[in-house]
């Protein structure tokens, strides 16, 4: 790329797995967290995505060779993961979390009436846990002490649990942090597949 030997720095950004396998959340046949086995192995070629998984590490090899690039990532799980799936030469790493929680702004919890409140929070698919929450809400909806939320953006279209819509923009991050505390939610179904490189 002209002008790239002028460049003093080079930031990898570990968003997701997608550097060490096509199946960028490591989940083999989107099912099960897998943990990234050596490509090639038997492991992998049982995988949806391991076909295309040597021709990825080729790629992306190319671009790490002969470059010393500064690998960031937003948590500490998420480099350990990367690290062990990967033998790309790696000069310096880092990790930046995207927030830190500020305990001084944390919005104060809406009153006890007995209640157990139990929300899933954030996009409704299996990835996330969305199954293991209906499946808790199948088996305990109708008995007395529980309440059912879903806190995000999606509807569920489930007249069992209340839906609140919670969406984030820039100029306000604490939007799911507000709504958990001002709805009372005692717990949070938050069940991910996969160890996710960050969660807010």
């Amino acid at each position: 790329i002209a002008g790239m030997k002028n460049v003093r720095q080079r930031q990898f950004w570990i968003h997701d797995y997608l550097s060490v396998c096509p199946g960028y959340n490591l989940l083999r046949n989107d099912i099960v967290f897998c943990g990234a086995p050596a490509a090639g192995s038997q492991a992998c070629g049982i995988c949806v995505y391991g076909a295309g998984r040597a021709d990825l590490l080729a790629r992306t090899g190319k671009l790490f060779a002969g470059r010393s690039f500064e690998v960031v990532a937003p948590s500490d799980s998420a480099m350990a993961i990367w690290r062990a799936s990967s033998s790309y030469p790696v000069g310096e790493s880092s990790v930046r979390p995207h927030r830190t929680p500020d305990a001084a702004k944390r919005p104060e919890r809406r009153g006890d009436d007995g209640v157990v409140r139990i929300a899933f929070l954030g996009y409704l698919t299996m990835q996330k846990g969305w199954n293991v929450f209906v499946g808790l809400l199948d088996r305990v909806f109708g008995s007395d002490g529980y309440r059912f939320y879903v806190l995000g953006k999606e509807n569920p279209d489930d007249e069992r649990v209340e839906w609140i819509k919670v969406t984030l923009n820039g100029a306000d991050n604490s939007g799911m942090v507000s709504a958990v505390a001002e709805n009372g939610i005692d717990y949070v179904i938050c069940w991910s597949l996969c160890p996710e490189t960050f969660s807010f």
